[in-house]
């Protein structure tokens, strides 16, 4: 939702925002549960969680030129493919509210006016 909002306050900058759904990663976030260990043995033995997959489309859309011109998007770790946000993601209203309440809150003057006002 932040990311959208922020791509509407770059349009016509030549500045790109996007953002991604990583999937599920095995990245040692938790590992002070009990169950991690093991849980995480078990998912790289089947693998799934690879983070070497989630960080792959984050390096693919901030250099390949495919996606140079697109702004405001949201993709899919496996393909890069467009996905929509569900409820409220997809809320414009939703999202510039999230703006304001994240400018609020971390009192940020140029944040509450504009994008580097």
């Amino acid at each position: 939702m932040f990311s959208m909002e922020l791509a509407r306050r770059l349009k016509d900058t030549g500045v790109t925002a996007n953002c991604l759904c990583p999937g599920f990663n095995v990245t040692g976030l938790g590992r002070e549960l009990r169950f991690a260990a093991p849980l995480e043995r078990l998912l790289t033995w089947l693998k799934v969680g690879n983070p070497e997959r989630g960080a792959g489309i984050i390096v693919r859309l901030a250099s390949d030129p495919a996606f140079a011109d697109i702004t405001g998007g949201y993709f899919s770790v496996t393909d890069a493919r467009a996905l929509v946000p569900v409820s409220p993601g997809d809320d414009t209203k939703a999202q510039h509210d999230l703006w304001r309440a994240t400018a609020e809150r971390v009192a940020a003057p140029h944040l509450q006016q504009g994008i580097l006002a």
